[in-house]
């Protein structure tokens, strides 16, 4: 859903997960799947 809106976000947030389907269905990502720690998405505005 945030595909059309933000779309380097959202590529940002695969990349995280560790999967470039930008289909994602909620439930699909495979269990046990290593999340990469990575700077903040959204960072603060100082």
């Amino acid at each position: 859903m945030l595909s059309p809106v933000m779309p380097s976000k959202t590529k940002d947030i695969l990349d995280i997960l560790g999967t470039n389907d930008v289909e994602l269905v909620w439930g699909k990502l495979e269990s046990g799947s290593k999340i990469s720690i990575s700077k903040p998405i959204f960072p603060r505005i100082s």
